[in-house]
């Protein structure tokens, strides 16, 4: 039975946010039977300040920290042996920490919550972002690591064997853990039932801008072998990445039909289009179908294709920049690391006892 727990919260410029994910951690520990502690490891310009809650501890650091670097730090200052992982833009709903403990026995060594969809605080671009994910983690290979470092919970021991985050990484690092854990054959688990709101507000600008940085990094680390990581590790559906790739036969067809005078009649083209359109639909039935049963609105089903097939756009582009920096020896997405933090050189700010 797990009975000690070290949240840790990285933060970077969280805004008011931070307070309300601090209070709902409080508010479902304070009366626990858990011995507990909530180190917040923050890297902005100013240290933020927190609510007075109880066993809370700041570390402010005055060089910027990636997440990876924050958690890790925090891990290594951590004193209990049950680590708790929550971003600073994630508010926790009722129970998330304990159903994310529960099952650390056994042969499962940590365990990942997932972001709610049902979410009045944030815009439909994030709901289907938050829709696609909790998709792809309803449908996760049964011998495969795939979480969200965001909401998590594991044991400090395992953590440890695994190496931690990978600091060598701007991006993706949860995916690398995965990879890292599983190689160790430590096993985890998602927990469908451990949710939070997770308080990033896309608009269509900042999503693009979000896939677009994130495919860039994940094709060069790939491309580099950074990591170890590969290609056939997206943990998509089949369907899915196919009709990622009839992205390609949309642009030819398009051309076609915009240059007029070509080999093929208008009417041969549009009817291809069509062709492609419903096999593209048939690909992406069970996203679609599941999307239909979260909303029950046929708008909402339209919206999550068209989402799905806009997000196809970044992808390019950030698939071409990363192919553009492997052949240009360019490795400034790959981060410099630092040497790691000594406790003396941040400043520590405890709240109430």
């Amino acid at each position: 039975m797990v009975t000690d727990l070290s949240v840790i919260v990285p933060s970077f410029n969280p805004g008011s946010i931070i307070d309300k994910c601090l209070k709902a951690i409080d508010a479902e520990l304070r009366n626990s039977d858990h011995s507990y502690e909530v180190i917040v490891i923050d890297s902005s310009p100013q240290a933020p300040l927190l609510p007075q809650l109880s066993n809370l501890i700041l570390y402010h650091s005055n060089d910027k920290l990636f997440a990876s670097e924050a958690r890790n730090l925090g891990a290594r200052i951590a004193k209990y042996s049950t680590l708790v992982f929550i971003d600073a833009d994630v508010i926790i709903l009722p129970d998330a920490i304990q159903r994310l403990i529960n099952p650390i026995q056994g042969d499962v060594d940590g365990v990942g919550g997932v972001y709610e969809i049902h979410n009045a605080n944030t815009s439909r671009v994030s709901t289907y972002q938050d829709l696609f994910l909790l998709f792809r983690y309803k449908n996760i290979p049964k011998d495969k690591n795939f979480f969200s470092s965001a909401q998590f919970a594991i044991g400090k021991e395992a953590f440890w064997k695994a190496g931690g985050f990978s600091e060598n990484l701007q991006s993706y690092e949860d995916v690398d853990l995965g990879f890292k854990l599983q190689k160790k054959f430590i096993k985890i688990n998602v927990c469908l039932d451990s949710r939070g709101y997770h308080m990033k507000n896309f608009s269509l600008k900042s999503i693009f801008k979000d896939y677009h940085t994130k495919t860039r990094n994940m094709v060069f680390y790939r491309l580099r072998n950074l990591n170890n990581l590969n290609w056939s590790d997206t943990f998509l559906t089949n369907g899915m990445r196919a009709s990622y790739y009839l992205v390609f036969f949309y642009f030819f067809l398009f051309l076609m039909i915009a240059a007029r005078g070509g080999a093929t009649t208008i009417s041969l083209e549009l009817s291809m289009l069509g062709f492609i359109f419903l096999f593209d639909i048939c690909l992406l039935t069970p996203f679609l179908v599941f999307v239909w049963t979260k909303t029950r609105r046929s708008l909402w089903v339209l919206g999550a294709f068209i989402f799905f097939k806009a997000t196809t756009i970044p992808i390019i582009f950030g698939t071409s920049q990363s192919f553009y920096k492997f052949f240009k020896n360019d490795d400034s997405i790959i981060n410099s690391v630092k040497p790691p933090h000594d406790i003396s050189t941040l400043s520590i700010t405890k709240y109430s006892e």
